[in-house]
């Protein structure tokens, strides 16, 4: 049988052999797959994949691309780019809206006599619907309709988007890591106990995990961010905020944390679901902000959940794991038995989409056969 080809467009910046030497030289912050978000799994049920790399433009791109980038909202020019690879495939893959929305105006402009199966995800698109000009919805809304399937990383974004497409198919995919080496389940409480945040999403609610600790000598919280503004620790002494240049640094904080604290506003596109995963394959427990579809990842069997902007019930649960820590072990345990056999993990995640494009591909058979 014939392999089937996947072509996996990448961000402008983020190609597959960039990703793969900053993964390699530990400059990718994270516990990520050694190629793009897991996709080159896709080889072992017979897909030969390629992903879009970095091209630098040259004249005349180089002044021309960031304009078609403002005036559309997403990088067309680095999909034109790519044109005869994607146009080649039996199947497209994106991970954002930005490459969702090039690939399908270049399958538009071209049309293609037989053209690749495109399985377009989206993450924020979703919660920043409201906010874009009418006309711009439009566009985007007949872009998107071009897809085969349309995937999203929480039911909140599914449900959205099934009432803006309703003739697109649409599907919740449950994004999930590198989960190959856990480390072993712990559960401890140093003093003062050791809070470890991390995020960079403009959801991360820091101002009501701040205030958790705010007065709390007991209590240490580390937030790692690039987003976060400093200026809300500057008269909080026990909290900080800083960033790491390598993931080294990352991983000696997760060593010393004695829990993850990751406190969300409400959002469509489970904000924080790659901290917590994160947080549970080093075996740390977790204590979360219950929004965006997050507990669909995890059960309360596996997360202390708390409600958002709730200060007192985030401050209660960090109190009450500092008592008895112990207690947070079972949560541990299952929260890592869920990503191993719950298929939240990055092999799962590919799989997902190997499984559809079969999908996609044996119903245009069937079409053509009857």
């Amino acid at each position: 049988m014939r392999r089937r080809t996947a072509f996996v467009l990448l961000e402008h910046g983020y190609g597959g052999e960039k990703w793969h030497r900053r993964w390699r030289d530990g400059q990718l912050i994270g516990l990520n797959e050694p190629w793009a978000y897991g996709y080159h799994h896709a080889a072992d049920h017979g897909f030969d994949v390629t992903y879009s790399e970095v091209r630098s433009p040259a004249s005349p791109w180089r002044p021309i691309q960031p304009r078609v980038r403002n005036a559309l909202g997403f990088d067309f020019v680095h999909a034109w780019r790519q044109r005869k690879r994607i146009l080649a495939s039996d199947v497209v893959w994106t991970h954002t809206e930005g490459q969702s929305l090039a690939v399908s105006l270049l399958c538009r402009l071209y049309r293609p006599r037989k053209r690749p199966k495109l399985i377009l995800q989206s993450v924020w698109l979703m919660d920043q619907w409201d906010e874009l000009p009418e006309r711009r919805r439009r566009f985007y809304q007949g872009l998107l309709a071009e897809a085969d399937l349309l995937s999203f990383h929480s039911p909140h974004n599914t449900e959205r988007a099934r009432a803006l497409f309703p003739t697109t198919r649409c599907e919740t995919i449950l994004f999930g890591i590198r989960a190959d080496d856990p480390r072993p389940p712990r559960a401890r409480a140093n003093a003062p106990l050791r809070i470890l945040s991390i995020g960079n999403d403009r959801h991360r609610d820091w101002p009501t995990l701040i205030a958790a600790v705010r007065g709390e000598p007991t209590l240490d919280l580390t937030i790692l961010s690039r987003t976060c503004p400093a200026t809300l620790t500057q008269d909080v002494t026990n909290a900080r905020v800083r960033q790491v240049q390598h993931n080294t640094e990352l991983m000696a904080l997760f060593e010393a944390a004695d829990v993850v604290g990751v406190a969300v506003a409400p959002n469509l596109h489970a904000s924080g679901i790659i901290v917590i995963q994160e947080a549970v394959q080093m075996g740390l427990p977790v204590i979360a902000t219950d929004a965006g579809g997050l507990s669909a990842y995890f059960d309360h069997d596996c997360v202390h959940w708390t409600q958002p902007g709730d200060v007192e019930a985030l401050r209660r649960a960090l109190l009450e794991y500092q008592a008895k820590p112990e207690a947070a072990l079972p949560r541990c345990i299952a929260a890592q038995a869920r990503m191993a056999e719950g298929g939240i993990n990055a092999r799962s995640f590919v799989r997902q989409h190997v499984t559809w494009t079969i999908e996609l591909i044996a119903a245009d058979r069937t079409h053509a056969s009857s």
